[in-house]
């Protein structure tokens, strides 16, 4: 089952692509994230991650940070999370934990990383000063407010 879409990415001329069970390296893994030549197919990395990913991941540009939320079961190698991937690289940068699993895209979205699970719970994460993590910039180390997700009107 791959449910997410593709996400392109201008410069470099690149599309991410994330889904569930794969071998990377000879290792296997829940679920992955690759990054793939359109023109070609061919692969520039693969990142494995410890459960499966359903829902399409989101991309900030300005910071080159992918965030990829990733689903409850199959899980054999780690928990629900979401993960921020250096775009560039692949190289995971951080991860910020869910409640159960994550189908909804993460969204950026001004200063804010919207993430939504399963429980219906939406988290407001915001970067935290690059100057405190030397190694991390951008997305990679966060504060964050809970929020709770309107009710939703019956039809």
């Amino acid at each position: 089952m791959c449910l997410a879409s593709a996400v392109w990415n201008s410069q470099p001329s690149a599309l991410y692509l994330a889904g569930n069970t794969t071998s990377i390296g000879g290792h296997t893994y829940d679920g992955s994230v690759r990054e793939v030549n359109p023109g070609t197919g061919s692969t520039g990395w693969a990142t494995g991650l410890g459960c499966e990913v359903l829902g399409t991941p989101a991309l900030d540009a300005a910071t080159g940070v992918l965030a990829v939320a990733t689903w409850a079961a199959p899980c054999r190698n780690g928990s629900p999370a979401v993960y921020l991937l250096n775009a560039a690289t692949g190289a995971i940068l951080g991860t910020l934990p869910i409640n159960v699993g994550g189908f909804a895209q993460p969204v950026f979205a001004g200063p804010y990383l919207l993430v939504a699970d399963e429980s219906g719970q939406v988290v407001a994460y915001t970067p935290a000063a690059a100057a405190r993590h030397a190694r991390c910039t951008g997305w990679c180390n966060t504060r964050h407010r809970q929020m709770r997700a309107p009710p939703i009107p019956a039809p």
